[in-house]
């Protein structure tokens, strides 16, 4: 598989338009091939085509019912400006991965960056539920990135205070 390294290392040189090429070619002969459609779905969404890296990702999850890749169509919808089709998008994903907190986490900063609260709320407690150090530990990295994203680091603040209200109510309750 040593397209794999060529297509990571267009996607780290953020060369899109000859990574959407190299994967339009491959996928002639692959058409299913998860790797290559992922990366063609980046490269469609880092060039502003949202409606068609949507559908990729959606086709991608129809081919591994891997929920990643349902989070990862909420992107394009937040881009477009359809808040509401994302939220119901992270909604959904959130209700139905339960296995995965790394996704989980991963619709967490897809919230969080699109402003929304509540969905980045959601995802980080059943994260939490599922996996809390490994989460902890994403949650501590992700905070060392955005140190110096006042606005990122914003939004991370009052997704936090959501959760950690929500979590009071709920211990206060129990």
């Amino acid at each position: 598989m040593a397209y794999l390294k060529k297509l990571r290392h267009l996607a780290k040189e953020n060369k899109y338009s000859e990574l959407e090429q190299f994967c339009k070619s491959k996928l002639q002969f692959s058409p299913g091939d998860p790797d290559l459609m992922f990366y063609y779905a980046v490269a469609l969404e880092e060039q502003g085509e949202y409606a068609k890296a949507r559908n990729v990702f959606e086709k991608l999850y129809r081919i591994t019912h891997d929920w990643l890749f349902r989070i990862c169509e909420a992107i394009p919808e937040y881009m477009q400006g359809n808040s509401k089709t994302a939220k119901k998008i992270l909604k959904k994903a959130t209700e139905k991965e339960n296995k995965s907190a790394a996704n989980l986490f991963f619709a967490f900063r897809i919230a969080v960056n699109a402003n929304d609260a509540e969905a980045a709320k959601e995802a980080l407690w059943k994260a939490f539920a599922i996996d809390p150090e490994k989460t902890l530990g994403r949650l501590r990295e992700f905070f060392e990135k955005t140190k110096e994203k006042r606005p990122e680091r914003r939004k991370l603040f009052v997704a936090l205070l959501g959760l950690l209200s929500d979590m009071r109510k709920e211990i206060g309750e129990g």
